[in-house]
């Protein structure tokens, strides 16, 4: 349940983004809590190499998106690799079923939320990384 409702979230988060950006909206990586997500995230651009990597910044700059089309087998993988590798540790969910894969950690401090989740019925992996006060009012249980 909690993973539909984190799909659906994130896809209506994009809704919004998609219907509100902007070329600076692309370029601008900075959250109002000073967080330089690039900085954090590993680069899409480094993991997905043929596939359409569309980057916006969600929520007034404090959730960076990222979709990713056209992928191929094995790079959502090697991404969630990297994000562990990035720091992205404390796992709070892991899944692969039918619908598709999630991944979803913090950083060692709780305070940056990672989520990475490859959907098979859009035929998408949609990466959302926040500050963990941007998002605490749905993450409770």
């Amino acid at each position: 349940m909690k993973r539909i409702l984190c799909s659906i979230l994130a896809l209506l988060m994009l809704v919004g983004v998609f219907a509100s950006c902007s070329d600076s909206d692309k370029k601008s990586k900075k959250s109002d809590s000073g967080y330089e997500f690039t900085t954090f995230v590993p680069n899409p651009d480094e993991t997905f190499k043929k596939a359409e990597i569309n980057e916006f910044d969600g929520n007034g700059g404090n959730t960076y998106l990222v979709q990713v089309t056209n992928y191929q087998d094995g790079e959502f993988e090697q991404y969630v690799k990297k994000c562990q590798e990035a720091g992205f540790n404390n796992i709070t969910e892991q899944t692969n079923d039918s619908k598709g894969k999630t991944f979803g950690a913090t950083d060692k401090n709780g305070e940056l939320a990672i989520s990475v989740v490859l959907n098979n019925s859009i035929k998408a992996i949609i990466i959302s990384c926040h500050t963990t006060d941007v998002d605490s009012s749905s993450t409770k249980k």
